[in-house]
């Protein structure tokens, strides 16, 4: 009895668990943040958004979401030493709930899981041959999109999918139309939810492979409703099948680099504070979330992914996120798949792309959450005096003087023409958006600095008080 009593103990506890897992995640957070440094970052998060939430119940609801999400941020970049989450994003009031319930659709992925892995393709000893692989390099990704209140990351991933196939099979890259998927495939859920292989198959049988182009056919269930079905479209693309790829990495970074961007279902449960870096430890469990991955790097520190989302290019590191290589963070392998056009779609594979040259003095920026900048703190290690390639556009180039940090940022790719100039002062703590940071200058020997494209350096929040230097009023919430 005492035996069987304890195995419907575990079987409880195993069911618990499974149940609890998301929810722990987003608890197990370092408790301590002081109501009145997060009252003074949830009025600059309001006023940046343009957020006001009517009612004395409703603001404080907001507040106690947007806390708690500071909360989070701290565990989730302990976990994470080459990622960065804050509450600057447009979800940082929401809570973990309404945030899932607004954006994520378990249900359709955890269904189909199982047939997926059953009719997968397997691709044995077949190996990517390049160092690192970027299609948005090559014309093969449109710009960054917004499902806005719709469930139709799966539309936005399909689409996103079909728009790499068709250029790298020798036509020109156009947008396509999201809201064709959302309004008129009757297989899917529209903004309640659907599957990227499920509208390729309803595409190919009751709209004859053809896709309208988006400008003929623009996006409007951005506010969560979905228009009805129009036929008067143009037809911007053609697709005759698809395939599913194994769940391994390997081969996927294989086809990848041979055919083009994929559509993967991924867990983007950790996803709502995200805002750059290689997330390391996504505390996946079930799938729920349609992206669009286009490349890799293999020689970064940590190899990563280059996934483009659909949230719009104020998320994330404009609108992408990457995920460290080799460990099926977020569950992105589980689930990957490609429309075809015409066949097999092949190009001439991207180039690689080389690290900086190190250098002597590197720039190390801490980033706390607590003044004094000694507790609670990440920080990003920079070469100076070498051209780096700027996240968003451009280059930038940073250089340590005596008692000071210079930033260079370029509209060119090679640090040449016009600049905008910042000057920062070291060794010294000071306010920025998400709590405060602190340049410091010292050797190269023994650091790693980053070769990954960077954003701007954290400036100070308070401009004009007593030891912060002026800059300009983009840089404010730049990091």
């Amino acid at each position: 009895m005492a035996r069987r009593n304890s195995l419907l103990f575990a079987m409880v506890a195993t069911v618990l668990f499974a149940l609890c897992y998301c929810s722990t995640v987003i608890a197990r957070t370092l408790h301590g943040i002081d109501d009145e440094v997060a009252s003074a970052h949830f009025m600059h998060f309001k006023k940046q958004h343009g957020k006001s939430f009517g009612e004395e119940a409703a603001e404080g609801h907001r507040f106690n979401a947007f806390k708690e999400n500071m909360q989070t941020a701290v565990y989730l970049n302990a976990q994470n030493p080459h990622a960065h989450y804050d509450v600057s994003g447009k979800f940082a009031a929401l809570t973990p709930q309404e945030f899932a319930k607004q954006y994520l659709n378990p249900d359709y992925y955890t269904r189909q899981l199982k047939a997926h892995k059953e009719r997968a393709h397997v691709y044995e000893g077949v190996r990517g041959g390049l160092s690192a692989v970027d299609w948005r390099e090559k014309g093969a990704v449109t710009e960054v999109k917004d499902q806005g209140l719709c469930g139709s990351c799966w539309a936005f991933s399909a689409i996103g999918n079909i728009e790499g196939q068709w250029a790298l099979s020798g036509n020109t890259l156009v947008s396509l139309s999201e809201q064709m998927l959302v309004s008129c495939d009757t297989v899917d859920m529209g903004c309640n939810g659907g599957l990227m292989d499920q509208a390729w198959a309803w595409i190919i049988k009751n709209h004859s492979g053809a896709v309208y182009t988006e400008v003929s056919y623009p996006y409007t269930s951005g506010d969560g409703s979905t228009a009805s079905c129009l036929s008067t479209g143009k037809v911007g693309a053609r697709i005759s099948g698809q395939v599913s790829l194994p769940q391994d990495e390997d081969a996927i970074e294989a086809w990848l680099e041979k055919n083009g961007p994929i559509a993967i279902a991924v867990d983007a449960t950790t996803w709502q504070l995200y805002f750059g870096g290689v997330v390391s430890n996504c505390f996946a469990y079930q799938l729920n979330h349609g992206v669009l991955l286009v490349g890799y790097n293999n020689s970064a520190k940590p190899p990563y992914w280059i996934v483009k989302n659909s949230w719009g290019t104020s998320w994330g590191e404009h609108g992408y996120i990457r995920l460290a290589k080799g460990s099926n963070q977020c569950m992105m392998k589980d689930y990957a798949m490609s429309a075809t056009v015409g066949g097999t779609t092949t190009s001439r594979a991207p180039t690689t792309t080389e690290a900086p040259k190190p250098s002597e003095t590197v720039l190390m920026q801490k980033k706390c959450l607590l003044n004094g900048c000694s507790r609670l703190c990440t920080s990003t290690t920079y070469p100076t005096g070498v051209c780096l390639r700027r996240r968003g556009g451009g280059s930038v180039m940073v250089t340590c003087q005596e008692e000071e940090v210079v930033e260079l940022i370029f509209r060119s790719s090679s640090c040449s023409g016009n600049s905008q100039e910042t000057r920062m002062p070291l060794n010294q703590c000071m306010p920025s958006y998400m709590g405060y940071f602190q340049n410091i200058c010292a050797s190269s020997v023994g650091a790693v600095s980053t070769s990954d494209p960077i954003s701007d350096l954290s400036k100070p929040l308070l401009l004009g008080q007593p030891g912060v230097p002026s800059a300009t009023h983009e840089g404010i919430i730049q990091h």
